[in-house]
């Protein structure tokens, strides 16, 4: 029996159309079709009258299983199929579509094809192919909607392919043609590949237009091709194509974007003396650039410039002014700006409340996370897998373990998928509290999900090894993240394993770990130097000891306060003591405490 009921989730409407066979022939008003979910059997009522398709509505609930919904009717129309692409461009909608194919004209089918690209790129190449297969004029729409879906794929090669093919055919393409071909290649960084489709279309006796020229811009910005920038320009005039806003903000933006934030603003003084009007888009790469420079006294003018300009603040400046403050623990002012936005018309998203999340978790105020959750509700906004490991973050670190799990059955009820961080955030959360049983419970929930552990997973687990004593287990995690091919060790891994070593007095296994860390070129932090002086002084092997110190104040590292207590540790040992060493030490300190 078919299943037509597979890849529904909870709470999700159940649609499926179903081809009439000579089966139904023999049934009568009231007959009815079975489809099967999980072992249980639903059956469905047919309306005979309709001779060629029937549809079956159904509505998955999580307790009660399906629940009939009957509407049987023909094969959708192009104007269902169109709405149906609009709501959700999925399989579902897909489905529909290949049951109205064979019905549908060719301008239906020009207007419902870039939908179905969008959707589903391999559908959308077969049904080309039968358009392009069948002769007759070229479609020149479904072609460009076609070379946009390869170009937005970054699949160069196909719209290359799909171009040449098209212009053997006789077919006169036009500007948007060139202009998705330009982008592709202009992305890709293929210079000759736009300059031969360059060439083509003026061959053509085409005209770049404000697209072609933004690209061309685009594509030199990005690396910082400055000469080249200012050629683009001059040539627009020869087109009668003039800098407009766009113009500037795609050069301003992606000047930005690659690090030349002296020559983006330049751009708004070109911009500004040309009496070119900025828009929304124009102050928020502003924005984005005074918090790259790390200036936020000129980000909070340019955003009081903007209102005065009478230029209407969007979501996306809000976002970024949040997310600046934010990042600097500047929590008066990221409110300040959380206001300014609830004073508008506009609605805060998913992102802007996961970023006051982690400004109030790391603040470790659990009546602001609360109220916080309980305003996204209010608002309809719905938490993705980010809101949870935010949360579960905080509680972790705030020892809240019960908060943690209640967390994690919502992330479930939610039907938001946990992931690989959600589970290093738990598995953290109980190493914290030296609970070595909790982080064991959730890795085997992590492996029953069959989710891949990361480096961070397994250096969690080996830390914890180590802390139990359980050296032989904690090797096993080890070389079993040293042999994955897609994992890299990072530096956290191998100092879990010298503070094993150290604490374990494995002198051999310790220079092991430091030769392997050499040999895949992990870099050193503080931890790492304090375990190795530290290690030293435990082997009794004082002149390491104080060569590593050495290499310490050497490095760009500050020392910190373990470092002192180490040294302290060190110096009183009379005979091993090294002055100049000392005397080193104690100006680096005097030095960061001037600082």
């Amino acid at each position: 029996m078919q299943d037509y009921s597979k890849g529904v989730s909870p709470g999700r409407i159940f649609s499926a159309w179903v081809t009439c066979s000579p089966c139904f022939d023999g049934l009568k008003a009231g007959g009815g079709l079975c489809i099967r979910r999980g072992g249980v059997s639903l059956g469905f009522s047919v309306n005979t009258q309709c001779r060629k398709r029937a549809r079956i509505v159904a509505r998955w609930d999580r307790n009660e299983g399906f629940v009939e919904d009957e509407s049987f009717d023909c094969a959708p129309g192009a104007n269902e199929l169109l709405k149906v692409f609009c709501e959700r461009p999925s399989s579902e909608a897909v489905a529909l579509f290949n049951v109205s194919y064979p019905t549908l004209t060719r301008g239906e089918l020009d207007g419902l094809f870039s939908c179905l690209c969008r959707a589903s790129v391999g559908r959308a190449r077969q049904v080309l192919e039968d358009v392009l297969g069948g002769g007759g004029e070229v479609p020149v729409a479904m072609v460009n909607s076609m070379l946009k879906s390869y170009s937005v794929n970054h699949q160069c090669d196909q719209v290359d392919r799909l171009l040449n093919r098209v212009c053997s055919m006789g077919a006169q393409l036009d500007m948007r043609s060139y202009n998705i071909a330009i982008d592709a290649f202009g992305e890709a960084g293929d210079l000759g590949k736009v300059g031969e489709y360059m060439d083509r279309l003026l061959r053509e006796g085409l005209k770049p237009d404000h697209y072609t020229m933004n690209t061309l811009l685009k594509m030199h910005a990005k690396r910082k091709e400055m000469e080249q920038v200012d050629k683009v320009i001059f040539d627009m005039q020869k087109f009668d194509v003039y800098p407009d806003t766009v113009t500037y903000n795609t050069l301003m933006y992606h000047l930005a974007r690659s690090g030349a934030y002296e020559a983006a603003e330049k751009v708004r003084e070109d911009m500004q003396s040309g009496g070119i009007p900025a828009d929304a888009f124009t102050y928020n790469t502003l924005i984005k650039i005074c918090d790259r420079q790390n200036n936020l006294t000129r980000l909070i003018s340019t955003f009081h410039e903007m209102k005065e300009a009478k230029v209407s603040p969007n979501l996306i400046t809000y976002n970024s002014l949040i997310d600046a403050f934010a990042r600097r623990r500047n929590v008066e002012a990221a409110e300040l700006a959380y206001k300014s936005l609830r004073s508008t018309d506009l609605e805060p998203t998913v992102v802007i409340f996961n970023t006051l999340l982690k400004l109030r978790a790391h603040q470790g105020d659990l009546k602001a996370i609360d109220s916080t959750v309980k305003e996204m509700e209010d608002l309809g906004v719905r938490p993705n897998e980010t809101t949870f490991n935010t949360r579960l973050d905080a509680f972790g670190r705030l020892g809240k373990l019960g908060l943690a799990k209640k967390t994690y059955d919502e992330m479930i009820e939610c039907d938001c998928q946990p992931t690989t961080i959600t589970f290093n955030t738990l598995m953290k959360a109980h190493a914290r509290r030296s609970d070595i049983e909790g982080v064991r419970s959730w890795y085997e929930v992590m492996y029953a999900l069959d989710l891949r552990p990361d480096a961070f997973t397994l250096g969690i687990l080996i830390d914890c090894y180590g802390k139990e004593g359980n050296v032989e287990e904690a090797e096993r995690v080890f070389f079993l993240l040293k042999d994955e091919e897609k994992v890299r060790i990072d530096r956290v891994v191998f100092n879990s394993m010298l503070s094993m070593y150290a604490a374990n007095g494995s002198m051999d296994k310790l220079l092991f770990c430091l030769e392997e860390m050499k040999r895949m070129n992990v870099s050193w932090d503080i931890y790492t130097h304090n375990i190795v002086i530290d290690a030293w002084r435990r082997f009794a092997e004082y002149e390491l000891a104080w060569n590593a110190v050495s290499d310490l104040l050497d490095s760009p590292i500050r020392p910190d306060a373990t470092t002192t207590r180490i040294v302290k540790k060190l110096s009183s040992t009379a005979e091993h003591r090294q002055e100049n060493v000392v005397e080193r030490f104690g100006k680096q300190k005097l030095k960061q405490s001037a600082a």
